[in-house]
């Protein structure tokens, strides 16, 4: 149910309607990201990290008034990990850690027919020194169950008991809330529309 998911939705449906609003910070636009970014983590202390589809290109961070501080690299994949064909979601656990999204083109631990493949997973990324900056490194890595293992996913959000991935099904979206140690906790229906 949503409830176990967002226990905070009865909060949000009390407050009074607002005017949609939005603030432009800064763009990253010829500062780094060779094309608009797919995904952004806001670190503690207002610095921002985004990333692009491609899981060998690197990360940019930026401070609160766009200026470019960083390019984090991507440390090898260890193996025995999936190296995934691209990536959407990105959010920040804590200044050293962030979570990704990850998405196969071809999938693994299919059924016996070769259906229900797994196709979707997240990575957990440490950062970590490397020459006179910083690179990211896959430390943990996480399959999604299914049926959210087979759609595509698109966002991931760290919350206090583990990871809420929002994944693409047809017609709608899923939600599916991950501990820590990926055991799944709680996953929705498939919601109307796409709310990555």
């Amino acid at each position: 149910p949503r409830s176990t998911l967002f226990p905070y939705t009865t909060l949000f449906r009390s407050l009074p309607p607002g005017p949609p609003s939005e603030t432009v910070l800064f763009s990253v636009e010829g500062k780094g990201p060779p094309y608009s970014p797919r995904g952004m983590a806001t670190l503690p202390g207002g610095r921002f990290v985004f990333q692009v589809s491609e899981l060998d290109a690197p990360l940019h961070v930026f401070d609160g008034a766009g200026n470019h501080l960083d390019t984090w690299t991507q440390a090898p994949l260890a193996a025995g990990l999936v190296a995934w064909s691209n990536t959407d979601g990105l959010d920040a656990i804590d200044a050293t850690h962030l979570v990704r999204t990850g998405f196969l083109d071809t999938g693994f631990n299919c059924d016996a027919d070769g259906e229900n493949c797994t196709v979707s997973g997240i990575d957990v990324l440490t950062v970590e020194p490397a020459g006179t900056g910083s690179r990211v490194r896959v430390t943990q890595q996480l399959a999604l169950p299914q049926p959210a293992g087979s759609e595509f996913a698109v966002g991931v959000t760290a919350v206090a008991s583990g990871y809420v991935v929002a994944t693409l099904p047809a017609g709608g979206t899923r939600l599916t809330l991950l501990g820590f140690d990926g055991t799944v906790l709680a996953q929705s229906g498939v919601l109307p529309g796409d709310i990555e």
